[in-house]
């Protein structure tokens, strides 16, 4: 074992002990032919038998000759051979026809042979008999291949071709048979295909064809008495006209449709309804006029009811927008009522109006865009209460409030951004468990005058 420094190169060496196990080379087969031995580098030997494998046939076996079997040694390759025994089978060559037509033979390669007769298949036609000539069918021994032949008898029934046109006799077709006889049948025609078609100007054309020989006629189709008009085409005037291959027109007034709105009107621009002719798809327009801002609507059951845009807002209201209030005190159940109790905080809170407002425009509910503000008149025991405040009542029964303002005529307005069902709630400061935010604002005049205070109401949102 040599150490070498990794810095300068210097090495050193040492021993390494002798393994103790042999170095056996290769095995050599012995003189015995029973054993084989191997040594040692340091000369020590060791010797036994040889290892034979299971053999391996070196020559077959055949009817007239022994075989071979070589048995090898897995250790030093030496081997030795059996014989195989012949085989008791004869091994007979292939069969071969002999010369009487009914039998075959065969030999062994040990001299031996047999005879046996031909084994005949059930015979294949190699050619066909017709009704003029003879036919063969051919029978072969399946072991040897020796054939021989029958005869197949002509056939009773002619052999027609086929049919062909008769070039003397446009009424029939003829065929013939091998046997040079022929016969001829009328033509089979079909019911005629149309090759040309009639117009309302000139005639057409069928052609009937024969569907054994395929010969062919025609006949005349008569001119067609309707004119075939094209289709109607527009004038651009509100009128329509067609024509017929015989020169022939005819003008008629387009029919128009109740028409659709191609483009909608706006607030600065007109929009455009379209007519369409139904028959030949010409149109004419019609401008709509320019819609109408409403600055505030009225409702017509209540004027004291009133929608107003305020300035800022992007709300729209239409000239034309109808403001329908309908009474919805029905719509207030127990569930609402408690619901509006929690929400003002005032176990005592009472409704004391309820209304379902909508805007209508060309018969659909329309909402306003924006925000915008509604006034409603007083109930009639609003004085009973030291506030008053609108809520919005949803579908599901929820209450939120509006922001709400009494005004000096002892109506009450609110904000809101669309239109649905509210209501008006009487609410008593003192037995209120949330803060009101009430502002009152008083403003008093001339003693001698009204001698009176006007308060107002304001309502706010909780936090």
């Amino acid at each position: 074992m040599t150490y070498t420094c990794e810095d300068c190169g210097h090495t050193y060496t040492e021993d390494i002990p002798k393994t103790p196990d042999h170095e056996f080379g290769r095995w050599t087969a012995n003189n015995d032919g029973t054993t084989h031995t191997r040594v040692c580098e340091c000369g020590e030997s060791e010797t036994d038998e040889h290892n034979y494998d299971d053999g391996a046939t070196a020559k077959e076996a055949t009817h007239t000759e022994t075989g071979t079997l070589r048995y090898t040694c897995e250790g030093c390759g030496s081997s030795y051979i059996e014989d195989i025994p012949k085989t008791p089978e004869h091994e007979f060559g292939d069969w071969v026809a002999n010369n009487d037509g009914t039998t075959h033979t065969r030999v062994c390669e040990c001299g031996e042979s047999e005879t046996d007769e031909h084994n005949y298949d059930d015979g294949a036609v190699t050619e066909e008999a017709t009704h003029t000539k003879v036919g063969t069918m051919t029978y072969t021994c399946e072991d040897c291949g020796h054939t021989y032949t029958e005869e197949i008898e002509k056939t009773a029934e002619h052999e027609w071709g086929e049919w062909v046109e008769n070039k003397t006799d446009n009424t029939t077709h003829i065929c013939f048979c091998d046997c040079n006889e022929s016969k001829s049948e009328p033509h089979t025609f079909d019911a005629g295909v149309v090759t040309e078609q009639a117009s309302h100007t000139s005639k057409g054309l069928k052609t009937f064809t024969c569907a054994e020989c395929g010969y062919s006629y025609t006949e005349d189709i008569p001119e067609t008495t309707e004119h075939e008009w094209t289709q109607w085409s527009d004038n651009g005037n509100g009128t329509h006209t067609r024509s017929c291959r015989c020169n022939k027109t005819e003008t008629e007034s387009c029919v128009f449709d109740n028409g659709t709105v191609t483009k909608q009107p706006s607030y600065t621009e007109k929009g455009i309804k379209t007519y369409t002719c139904a028959t030949c798809n010409g149109t004419r327009t019609e401008d709509i006029a320019m819609l109408e801002r409403a600055d505030e609507i009225v409702s017509s059951d209540n004027s004291e009811i009133k929608v107003t845009s305020p300035a800022g807002s992007n709300a729209v209201l239409d000239k034309n927008t109808v403001l329908k209030v309908e009474d919805a005190s029905d719509k207030i159940s127990e569930d609402v009522k408690a619901s509006v109790a929690v929400t003002v905080g005032d176990d005592n809170a009472k409704v004391l109006a309820s209304y379902d407002i909508s805007l209508i425009l060309d018969g659909a509910k329309v909402q306003p865009g924006g925000e915008i503000e509604v006034t409603l008149p007083a109930p009639e025991n609003a004085d009973e209460y030291d506030s008053l405040t609108v809520v919005y009542i949803d579908d599901n029964g929820g209450v939120t409030p509006c922001d709400t303002r009494v005004n000096e005529d002892g109506t009450l307005t609110f904000i809101t951004n669309h239109f649905s069902h509210y209501a008006v709630i009487g609410v008593n400061d003192a037995d209120a468990s949330f803060p009101i935010g009430a502002i009152i604002a008083i403003t008093v005049g001339a003693a001698a005058v009204i001698g009176a205070a006007i308060f107002f109401f304001i309502r706010k949102r909780r936090a």
